[in-house]
């Protein structure tokens, strides 16, 4: 019975234990990110909230570990079949009451989860260029002609759902390209994949497209002002503007 029970308690450690670091591990280290990266995730998620989760989920997996020293070495010193049987169902509840102690932490977690796997895969060590503008005006057109991409174009405003990433290669040169939806000039205003759009063009592009669009019911005045917003990043980060 002793080696029975113990064979059960190390099963619950070993596959538990494992599931939870897996948990840790699957989290990258914010710190280490890139620009674009640190400032998506604190645009997108609490922070403060999710180091807490993290460690949270940890503190479990290391408890869970100490229950089970603690409990299989009981069980060696144990004499009595019912003192034995009782010892395991004793570990199991309190193990069972640790994963309760989390398990707001794991539901947050879960959502953290859905969020990041909302955002675009921008690579740093590529030279990146974002097409920007009003919405509407071709900017979509203009980067499925150059990547060969095939995204959904339709004939009304505020039609791309997410930042759209493809690349112009040519023989050993690789170029990385953003489509930039929304309109860029509310940043108070912003949706998630606008705010994906502002952070590419201040922290990934080397070169940016403006559009302008004389035929569309958007003002001159309003375009050219989210021009020398965008302008800026010309100082910031030493990118090229564009104007088409």
């Amino acid at each position: 019975n002793k080696i029975f029970s113990t064979e059960k308690i190390n099963i619950v450690d070993r596959e538990l234990s494992a599931a939870l670091r897996l948990i840790v591990k699957a989290f990258p280290s914010i710190d280490n990110l890139t620009e674009f990266y640190k400032e998506l995730i604190n645009a997108t998620v609490d922070t403060i909230k999710l180091k807490k989760a993290i460690a949270a989920v940890d503190w479990a997996a290391r408890k869970v570990r100490d229950l089970t020293r603690k409990y299989n070495a009981m069980i060696r010193r144990s004499m009595r079949y019912a003192e034995i049987e009782g010892l395991r169902s004793e570990y199991f509840g309190r193990v069972s009451s640790v994963l309760k102690q989390i398990s707001s932490e794991f539901k947050y977690l879960d959502d953290v989860r859905k969020t990041f796997k909302t955002y675009p895969v921008v690579k740093s060590d590529l030279f990146s260029v974002c097409i920007t503008g009003f919405p509407n005006i071709g900017k979509t057109t203009l980067f499925a002609k150059i990547t060969g991409s095939k995204p959904e174009i339709n004939s009304y405003p505020f039609t791309t759902k997410s930042i759209m990433t493809g690349y112009y290669k040519e023989k050993d040169t690789k170029i990385q390209f953003f489509d930039t939806p929304g309109a860029l000039n509310r940043k108070d205003k912003m949706n998630i994949i606008e705010t994906q759009a502002f952070l590419a063009l201040k922290f990934v592009a080397d070169l940016i497209v403006y559009i302008f669009d004389l035929t569309l019911p958007y003002p001159i005045k309003e375009q050219e002002k989210l021009f020398n917003g965008i302008r800026k990043y010309e100082k910031e980060r030493k990118s090229t503007v564009l104007l088409l």
